[in-house]
């Protein structure tokens, strides 16, 4: 067959299906049906004369002659989509669109500054709240569903990079006029007072006890709650007390009504990280983004 006669449009559903090893998913994520991929790779081993994935068990397999395509190939194609990516990205005259996952306190912090970004121009960056399960996340990072994710989780593969963000702090939180604590809180208080609670999903640990040194130990839990404004809200308009993101109870404290203080136990730092898929390390769109991320939380 001569190269010229070649559909290389089958490279990309070829890349997919090899991706994934499956050909539900590279449907779902190049948006065309399951018949329209599985003749895209009929044709394809048509063309090349060889089998390109065999069954296995109720999935699928690359065969030998596969991997080495996709060795050969992957990288041309990689590059091409990563500068067609950063043409639209940075051009002035057509929209692009950004997603970036974030866990809560980040995204408030953020979110007034974005919108109040006017260099933006025509490009708008989403956010959304971070996954609780990691797998998850990193999915949606490699099926191009997410530009970006912020986290402060440790993630151990050479198929994503991380970049330092920002350091936080955790804190504890008191009503102004709780009764009993005002301005700083022994250990022992701590123990004595009931609290609001918040579980990281991922570790299925309170905040207190992922960024402490010491293990602590059990307390009164009168509310647990999935969001850092409910439990500002809650111990506000309470007795109760609770341990949050410092940078977050700075911002919010006038308005709930809170005092701010020191944990008294030795805290851990929360460091927060950009985590993005290692084929876009050197986009100049999303070096970009990275750059736009880092100015908003350093104003």
């Amino acid at each position: 067959m001569k190269a010229s006669k070649f559909d290389l449009n089958l490279l990309r559903v070829f890349l997919a299906v090899y991706r994934y090893q499956s050909i539900t998913v590279a449907a779902e994520v190049m948006e065309l049906t399951q018949p329209g991929v599985s003749g895209a790779i009929k044709r394809m081993q048509n063309q090349l004369g060889d089998t390109l994935f065999v069954r296995d068990g109720r999935g699928i397999a690359p065969t030998d002659f596969a991997h080495e395509i996709a060795r050969q190939i992957e990288p041309a194609l990689e590059t091409i989509n990563n500068t067609l990516s950063d043409m639209q990205g940075l051009s002035h005259h057509g929209k692009r669109r950004f997603v970036v996952y974030t866990p809560e306190p980040v995204m408030l912090v953020m979110l007034p500054r974005i919108e109040a970004d006017l260099t933006l121009e025509n490009r708008e960056i989403v956010l959304y709240p971070t996954p609780t399960n990691e797998e998850e996340l990193l999915d949606k990072l490699n099926l191009r569903q997410a530009d970006l994710a912020i986290d402060f989780a440790h993630v151990s593969t050479l198929s994503y990079f991380t970049q330092p963000l920002f350091t936080d702090q955790i804190c504890l939180i008191a009503s102004r006029s709780h009764p009993r604590i005002q301005g700083s809180i022994t250990a022992e208080q701590f123990y004595q007072e009931k609290h609001i609670t918040l579980k990281l999903r991922r570790e299925n640990k309170f905040v207190a006890d992922s960024f402490t040194e010491e293990p602590l130990q059990p307390r009164k839990v009168m509310a647990e709650c999935d969001s850092l404004l409910a439990l500002m809200a809650l111990v506000a308009s309470s007795e109760s007390i609770g341990t949050m993101s410092s940078s977050l109870a700075k911002i919010f404290s006038q308005q709930f009504g809170l005092q701010v203080m020191k944990i008294p136990f030795r805290s851990l730092p929360i460091n927060y990280k950009l985590l993005a898929h290692s084929r876009v390390r050197n986009s100049k769109t999303n070096c970009w983004l990275r750059s736009k991320i880092l100015s908003y939380v350093t104003e």
